[in-house]
């Protein structure tokens, strides 16, 4: 099979109208490489050569503007005819070479246009508790409002088990990528991500408690990667510099009166654990309420319980499962046999939380995949 073609067309990232903004240039781009991640922002480099006949045609400079255009990626797979945008964001930088006629693109997802909308108008929302998915949607919807701060954003909805109290005052003028990544880090998983709405490219930003879809070791409905099989390759990198069982929450106060939470991971140091005690803290010196520090102990501890696991696999895009009925936030199952697991890793159950994505020029295209392990379970005090 052929490898699925990928275009690249360029839009206004402001949106002055009520209808979605037209494709202002396509670009054939060459050396590419981008990426998607989990609750961050990705990147993408390209080139774009301007010489021949064609040249005139691109629109490239309009069409790339730094700061003011969105680079979309198109999968086109030739079987079902279908394209489908797998990628979005802004043009941040740009270099042209005359000697070689080369135009350099780099951008970065839609998140990162919002580390540059501020928090200027205090956000009161400290006078209860709110779903902190709640706060995230505010935040998102007040700087799409701001004057000349429309993107035809949309939104699904959605909501957690959790809740919190959070006050942002307009002096400190807080990015508003970097108000939600916070939230983010404690209670929820978040993305924007490019669709087809009525014929036109628009982007939505989603919020997940966990973000993606879940499976079990032995769903029959699983999205499985094998080694040997559908992967080319992996890395299987574990650290436990960072790995702790036991973590101390420290909160609002100071010496005697400090508020303290204690999480504990049973599996692992409870009376059937086979572990060392591997103890830490984790500072919360603005949270007072006791509730609210316990939360984000046990969230904490649940990450860090067993050594960070971080598998990358590469996968072709034309194999089964094919590029892209698989995203970011999902489970996956991994299988390996090899010399490192002669016995079989079978039924290990991860998310992937990155996407590297080498489209094919000389040869197939790959997909590289970062895969985290699921949260512990613990408890705390």
């Amino acid at each position: 099979m052929a490898d699925a073609e990928f275009r690249y067309v360029t839009t206004n990232l402001y949106q002055s109208g009520s209808t979605p903004n037209p494709i202002i240039s396509e670009l054939p781009l060459t050396g590419v490489n981008y990426t998607s991640q989990l609750n961050s922002v990705g990147t993408f480099q390209g080139h774009l050569l301007l010489s021949g006949a064609k040249a005139s045609t691109y629109n490239a400079y309009e069409g790339t503007i730094p700061g003011k255009t969105i680079l979309w990626v198109l999968y086109s797979d030739p079987v079902s005819n279908t394209s489908i945008p797998v990628w979005s964001g802004v043009i941040w930088a740009r270099e042209y070479d005359g000697a070689s006629q080369t135009l350099s693109i780099n951008a970065q997802e839609m998140m990162s246009l919002y580390n540059r909308r501020r928090i200027s108008t205090t956000k009161d929302y400290d006078n209860t508790f709110y779903d902190p998915m709640y706060i995230a949607y505010q935040l998102m919807q007040y700087a799409e409002a701001l004057p000349h701060g429309k993107t035809g954003l949309t939104y699904n909805t959605n909501s957690s088990a959790y809740a919190t109290k959070k006050l942002y005052e307009g002096y400190e003028l807080k990015s508003v990528y970097q108000a939600i990544k916070d939230l983010a880090s404690n209670y929820f998983d978040f993305k924007i991500s490019p669709l087809v709405s009525g014929g036109n490219l628009i982007n939505r930003f989603y919020l997940g408690d966990p973000l993606g879809q879940t499976y079990s070791a032995t769903d029959p409905y699983a999205t499985v990667f094998q080694y040997p099989g559908n992967l080319v390759d992996y890395k299987f990198p574990e650290d436990a510099s960072s790995a702790a069982n036991k973590l101390y929450g420290l909160g609002y106060g100071a010496n005697n009166t400090k508020v303290i939470a204690i999480a504990t991971d049973p599996s692992k140091i409870g009376t059937s654990g086979t572990w060392p005690l591997l103890e830490d803290t984790a500072n919360y010196i603005d949270v007072a309420d006791n509730q609210l520090l316990k939360d984000l102990t046990l969230g904490q501890l649940n990450a860090i319980s067993y050594p960070p696991t971080t598998v990358e696999v590469v996968i072709p895009t034309y194999v089964d499962p094919i590029y892209p009925s698989y995203n970011i936030g999902q489970q996956v199952r991994l299988d390996i046999k090899d010399d490192y697991f002669p016995s079989g890793l079978t039924g290990e159950v991860l998310r992937i939380v990155a996407i590297s994505v080498a489209p094919g020029e000389n040869g197939p295209s790959r997909v590289t995949l970062t895969l985290t392990r699921l949260l512990a379970a613990g408890s705390v005090s």
